[in-house]
C-alpha cells in the first residue's frame, strides 16, 4: 500500500471536480462500450432519468455503493473508474501484477477471438510443462 504522504490529496472544489470528472468519463466510456444507454443504468441503480448523465459530466455526486453496483452491471471493478487518475497505481507494489495487467491488456488487444484463444492454449500448455 502507497505510504500516507502519497495518499494525501487537496480536496479543493478543483480536485473534487476533477475526481468526479474523471470517474463519469469512465462509466461514460465503459457503458457505451458495452452498447448500454443512460436509462439501461439508471433503471439498474434505481435512479431517475438524467442521473446517469449528471454522472458522467460530472456534476453529481456517485456514491460508493452506486459506483460499485454500476461496476457489476459493465462488468467491471470499482479501481477500474479510478485507473488513470494521476496518483493512483494499483499495482505499484507489486511488479508481478504489474507485468500481468500488461499481459491481460495485450491479450485483449487482440482482435480475433480465434487468435486469441490460439495464445490462450499456447500459454496453457506451455505452463504444463515440466522444468528440467
Amino acid at each position: 500500500m502507497a505510504n500516507d504522504e502519497n495518499m494525501k490529496t487537496n480536496f479543493t472544489n478543483d480536485g473534487r471536480a476533477s475526481l468526479l470528472l474523471h470517474i463519469g468519463s469512465r462509466l461514460k466510456s465503459r457503458r457505451e462500450e458495452l452498447g448500454l444507454s443512460h436509462e439501461d443504468l439508471e433503471d439498474f441503480i434505481s435512479a431517475s432519468t438524467g442521473t446517469v448523465a449528471k454522472f458522467e459530466n460530472g456534476s453529481k455526486d456517485i456514491s460508493a455503493g452506486q459506483l460499485y453496483v454500476l461496476g457489476r452491471k459493465l462488468g467491471v471493478n470499482v479501481q477500474y473508474f479510478y485507473e488513470g487518475l494521476e496518483g493512483f497505481d494499483p499495482v505499484d507494489k507489486n511488479p508481478r501484477d504489474a507485468e500481468v495487467l500488461k499481459f491481460v491488456k495485450a491479450y485483449h488487444a487482440v482482435p480475433n477471438a480465434d487468435v486469441r484463444k490460439s495464445f490462450y492454449d499456447l500459454i496453457k500448455a506451455t505452463s504444463r510443462r515440466k522444468r528440467p
